[in-house]
């Protein structure tokens, strides 16, 4: 089910970066519930395991040569979370507490991403750059 273009609802929507969001957002069939946006985080790297705010959509992340973790705790039917990696010199790696397909997502370049919607108690992943799934 295609939800909707973010460039079309957010026009000019964009990183300080300049890479734009202008993709088609899809989601996996039986999400027919409510979809929800709210505000950004920015998560410097630091060698740690750091949980992803659920208040929040926008995640930006970094990873340093020992490699940084993420967690993702449960969240709400219809939540969505994007997670950009700002930049790189090791391996982030996000692991939500439950993920359709895998366990967690790598991502060890800078404009990779990748798109979560949380439905039936686990994360989906719904899109995204680069990214790859463990």
């Amino acid at each position: 089910m295609t939800i909707f273009k973010i460039s079309d609802k957010y026009p000019g929507f964009n990183r300080s970066d300049g890479v734009q969001f202008d993709n088609t957002i899809t989601v996996p069939s039986g999400i027919n519930d409510k979809i929800i946006f709210n505000a950004t985080e920015t998560i410097a790297a630091g060698g740690t395991t750091t949980a992803l705010d659920l208040t929040k959509t926008l995640h930006h992340i970094d990873a340093d040569a020992g490699g940084d973790i993420f967690t993702l705790a449960a969240g709400t039917t219809g939540q969505v979370m994007i997670v950009t990696m700002e930049s790189a010199t090791g391996v982030a790696t996000v692991t939500p507490v439950a993920m359709a397909g895998g366990t967690s997502v790598t991502m060890n370049a800078a404009g990779e991403s990748v798109i979560f919607v949380y439905q039936d108690s686990q994360w989906y992943i719904a899109g995204g750059n680069a990214y790859t799934v463990v």
